[in-house]
């Protein structure tokens, strides 16, 4: 497991815990093995997953559901449509709905701009359609 060429303590194990549980163990394997491989990298993964992850997302001052919510308004306001695709994923995992995803971004545009909402509403939709795509294709290949 990539995690162990990591610095290991409680932060980071708490971390590397609850990201896979919002975002997905494929996800998360696959960023900590790439960042491990990488002198580079391996610094700002460590940082993210003990820091934003072991330390603030793991507070119990706010719900996942609430942290996914702030998560996808923050990005799509930013401009960062990879991240806001992965925490769109992590927002469902957290019992997030469409709908509510939908008002988040909707409620974004008013404060952020339209620009940056239409942005966020687009990368929102290619997610969506890539995944109901996918979804579709599962169903069709369990039926037969």
């Amino acid at each position: 497991m990539s995690e162990s060429k990591f610095e290991q303590n409680e932060d980071f194990d708490a971390g590397v815990d609850l990201r896979k549980q919002v975002l997905g163990d494929a996800h998360v394997e696959a960023s900590l093995s790439r960042a491990a491989a990488d002198p580079f990298m391996k610094p700002i993964q460590q940082l993210t997953t003990e820091v934003g992850w072991g330390k603030v997302w793991a507070r119990p001052g706010l719900p996942r559901n609430i942290r996914s919510m702030l998560s996808i308004a923050l990005l799509a306001t930013l401009g960062k449509p990879d991240e806001l695709q992965h925490h769109i994923l992590g927002a469902l995992n957290n019992g997030v709905t469409k709908d509510e995803i939908m008002e988040v971004l909707l409620h974004t545009t008013v404060y952020a701009g339209f620009p940056v909402g239409l942005q966020g509403f687009r990368t929102a939709k290619e997610f969506f359609d890539a995944h109901e795509d996918a979804e579709a294709r599962k169903e069709e290949e369990d039926i037969e």
